[in-house]
């Protein structure tokens, strides 16, 4: 509330303030498993492969998960990948939610991951 110098009220307004939305709220690895279902079936074989490259390139995946993920169908692969970043923990689900949005940004966006 606004008063002039004669405490009149010249101006008032409510203001609702909100708690964050619902896409805040959520951990990075619960993000993952809300978007797994998707990401299985949209993700490109191509940008899997880009995707498997960045997160062994910044330590996400080591070489063996790397390779069993290689000889992987492409959904068995989506699968093995999302659910071995996700079973990591906070720090690894965000950095393939990092890797996701350089490698496809449409698709990060689709999953609401951007």
């Amino acid at each position: 509330m606004v008063q002039d110098q004669e405490r009149t009220e010249v101006w008032n307004r409510v203001v609702k303030l909100t708690g964050p939305t619902s896409e805040n709220v959520f951990i990075p690895a619960e993000k993952l498993l809300l978007a797994r279902e998707q990401f299985v079936s949209r993700v490109s074989e191509a940008n899997l492969n880009l995707l498997l490259d960045k997160l062994l390139g910044i330590g996400v995946i080591n070489d063996g998960e790397m390779e069993s993920a290689r000889t992987e169908t492409r959904a068995d692969k989506a699968r093995k990948v999302i659910d071995v970043v996700r079973r990591k923990g906070s720090e690894a689900s965000s950095c393939f939610i990092v890797a996701l949005r350089v490698v496809d940004p449409n698709l990060s966006r689709l999953l609401n991951l951007s």
